[in-house]
């Protein structure tokens, strides 16, 4: 008998009502057919019914596969040969196609098992790149990377690698309230720095929507960034609202840790805090620390409008030891603007906050400061040595080593991958040079004023012809 059907395998997709599915391909034993639900094999749950002649099957299931599941029959023949030819006997002819015909079989789920992996390319050399893994003692906890020659080889996962993000958010209308937002995640080594994430808080198409209390509704929506968790008293007044008696001294000067100790250990890199005043109290003091290098906490003076940040501990990357942030509360002067802070204010005769009608008047004031003060200094602190993929020359804002890949914005050339240094003079002066990884081709160009000048392409040895072993300086290329 002849294999004519080339086919060893056969997908099915479930709809909770079908129990019955056939397959077309030979198969000359009940243990040559694998029933596979949702990538998994079933070793019950089914009936197999093979044709008499052995080409093609039904495969019945005890119970329907749900809507949706996938449903894979295929062909797994042993890989052995067990005809035995006897010296002087007659030729046994069918004995010898059956065995080429397993041969065959064999030949196709190896084919089907080769299709099914990582392969490169069929013009490329496999013996040109190493594919083969490290052992099992160096890959382990590791994630599979291929190097710049394209070899195998593994790195350690990164699981806040630094990222640039642009963000849309737009109201319903696509108005003029639409705003892009440059993010930045973290820096090399894994070190946090405060994460501006989304920041039109309580727009239309936003992501939070303030509660009858102004604070953040729990579990609403999981923002990365800064949380404002709502107002904090900030006078130096006793009692506060979360007293239950002897807890304040006056002048009371805890910041948010101490004030609510039962919340201490899970405060985040970002959590705030407006602050508010008792009425008739122009400012209070709080216990904070006051810059990123401030090496301890000191009693400092808060008015109505500004807000206290938590921020987590930032170890130097190229000083191991060195500690550039201390973990603790900071002080951010004016976070809301003084005149946006009635906007949530304390009622004594109640001893609750009571939400005013210019909440969102207070948070874009937060959302317009960070943009104005942080924005330039943020993306320049999270320039790396490792290269940051990004997808579009024209972001590159920050001194750095990047990779934009073929298919990317604003690149010198099309369908080339490249590697690009920038260098960065001020908010609005950057200079790129673009190497084109395929053809080691070089390109510059320079920003200033607000625009970028057109890339220019520099001459290299590779642009000149050679005669024998040496460059020809004065024949260049043409093409």
């Amino acid at each position: 008998m002849t294999i004519s059907n080339k086919e060893s395998i056969i997908e099915y997709t479930g709809d909770g009502a079908l129990v019955a599915f056939s397959y077309q391909f030979r198969a000359d034993n009940d243990e040559d057919i694998s029933v596979y639900l949702e990538g998994v094999k079933q070793a019950t749950g089914y009936i197999l019914v093979r044709e008499v002649d052995n080409i093609g099957g039904l495969v019945t299931f005890d119970v329907a596969p749900v809507g949706g599941a996938l449903v894979a029959i295929r062909r797994i023949v042993a890989v052995d040969q067990l005809t035995d030819y006897q010296p002087y006997d007659p030729f046994p002819a069918e004995t010898h196609e059956r065995a080429l015909d397993k041969l065959t079989m064999i030949a196709q789920q190896t084919e089907v098992t080769s299709l099914q992996a990582i392969r490169v390319p069929e013009s490329e050399d496999p013996t040109a790149e190493n594919l083969t893994t490290p052992i099992a003692s160096v890959r382990a906890e590791k994630v599979l990377y291929f190097d710049h020659e394209g070899n195998v080889s593994v790195i350690d996962p990164v699981v806040d690698s630094p990222a640039v993000l642009r963000i849309d958010i737009q109201d319903g209308t696509g108005g003029d309230d639409s705003r892009n937002v440059l993010a930045v995640d973290t820096v090399s080594g894994g070190s946090s720095y405060p994460k501006i994430g989304f920041r039109n808080i309580n727009k239309a198409n936003g992501p939070v929507q303030l509660d009858a209390e102004g604070n953040l509704p729990p579990g609403l929506v999981n923002v990365t960034g800064i949380h404002i968790l709502g107002p904090l008293r900030g006078d130096n007044l006793c009692p506060k609202p979360s007293d239950t008696g002897g807890e304040c001294t006056d002048p009371d000067t805890r910041n948010p840790s101490q004030l609510y100790p039962s919340l201490a250990a899970s405060y985040k890199n970002g959590d705030a805090y407006i602050i508010t005043m008792e009425s008739g109290e122009a400012s209070g003091t709080m216990l904070l620390f006051e810059y990123s290098g401030d090496p301890a906490e000191q009693v400092l003076t808060v008015v109505a409008g500004d807000g206290v940040m938590f921020l987590t501990e930032v170890e130097d990357a190229d000083n191991p030891g060195v500690i550039l942030v201390q973990e603790g509360w900071y002080l951010f002067p004016n976070l809301s603007g003084s005149e946006d802070a009635v906007s949530i204010y304390y009622d004594s005769s109640g001893n609750v906050y009571v939400l005013g009608v210019n909440v969102q008047a207070a948070l874009d004031a937060i959302d317009n400061q960070l943009q104005d003060r942080d924005a330039w200094a943020v993306t320049q602190r999270s320039a790396t040595r490792e290269g940051i993929v990004v997808a579009d020359a024209n972001l590159i804002a920050a001194s750095g080593f990047y990779q934009v890949l073929a298919g990317g914005d604003n690149l010198p050339t099309a369908g080339s991958n490249y590697a690009i240094i920038c260098t960065t003079l001020s908010a609005d002066e950057f200079a790129q040079i673009a190497v084109d990884v395929s053809t080691s081709a070089t390109y510059s160009r320079v920003r200033d004023g607000g625009s970028w000048t057109a890339w220019e392409r520099h001459v290299s040895p590779a642009d000149f012809l050679r005669t024998g072993d040496r460059l020809d300086m004065y024949n260049v290329r043409t093409s």
